[in-house]
């Protein structure tokens, strides 16, 4: 199933009070909701400890409790719409996810840091740049808009 279904990506914050160490147990059960789903997982990045820009509250077993930190990861899947629909019944009844937000998600080609990219057919133009004065901007700029440009001279009184 790598390449049927819809691309999704689930960005999710988990609960500081996870114990780092157990960090990646809890992803592993958000992969094995996913993965019981139908879900192909293609890519991830680990959660890290992150500062929340607000903070979020979340009722666990009957009483509000708010967050000022939490692990932030994310998972790139393909699925298909039920399907999705199933793991976010189930991401919203675990207690350690904070929240979570669940989209489709566009393919895209990765790239290594640094790198530009240029438009499809765009060659390089070649040969010595041309120095062009105001004054030729100017014209060029009044043939464009089509008009003369106007001075307004305003009189100051002292």
């Amino acid at each position: 199933m790598a390449n049927d279904g819809i691309l999704y990506e689930l960005g999710y914050l988990l609960s500081p009070a996870i114990p780092q160490d157990k960090v990646l147990d809890t992803v592993a059960e958000i992969r094995n909701v996913i993965e019981n789903a139908a879900g192909a997982i293609l890519s991830e990045e680990q959660p890290r400890m992150r500062q929340l820009a607000y903070k979020m509250a979340k009722t666990i077993a009957n009483r509000k409790q708010h967050f000022n930190e939490a692990y932030l990861g994310y998972i790139r899947f393909n699925g298909t719409p039920i399907r999705a629909k199933e793991i976010e019944e189930k991401l919203r009844k675990n207690d350690l996810v904070i929240r979570f937000l669940l989209i489709r998600a566009e393919a895209v080609e990765h790239l290594t840091p640094g790198r530009t990219l240029k438009p499809r057919g765009a060659k390089p133009i070649d040969g010595p740049k041309q120095e062009i004065s105001h004054e030729e901007i100017d014209r060029e700029l009044e043939n464009l808009i089509g008009e003369e440009p106007k001075v307004v001279v305003e009189e100051v009184k002292a």
